[in-house]
């Protein structure tokens, strides 16, 4: 499965050069809505916890909706962590979507 399609999605999401100005635009301190012409609007709807491999993660949930108002992508995020806690792509939960989650993180 890492080398098959599952693995190529996972990291054009991780690692797509057009998301990088959507990442520019999250807040967390200010955590105003943001209106991304062409893509749509950033939100910020709260705290979110996770019980994980070694412990419970918890961090701000940013969520990109489009211009119809569904949701197209989300990001868990705590800024004590360089990756995302989990992140979502697809059309408003659809059967085509895909989440990838943080499983456990350590600090070496």
């Amino acid at each position: 499965m890492m080398f098959g399609q599952q693995f190529s999605v996972m990291i054009y999401i991780l690692l797509n050069p057009m998301l990088s100005f959507i990442y520019d635009a999250i807040d967390l301190e200010e955590q105003m809505n943001t209106k991304l012409y062409g893509f749509g609007t950033l939100k910020y709807e709260g705290l979110y916890s996770a019980e994980r491999k070694n412990g419970t993660y918890t961090g701000t949930k940013v969520a990109l909706y489009n211009e119809h108002k569904e949701l197209s992508m989300y990001w868990i995020i705590d800024p004590n962590i360089p990756f995302a806690l989990e992140t979502y792509t697809g059309d408003d939960y659809s059967d085509n979507s895909t989440t990838i989650t943080l499983w456990d993180y350590a600090f070496n």
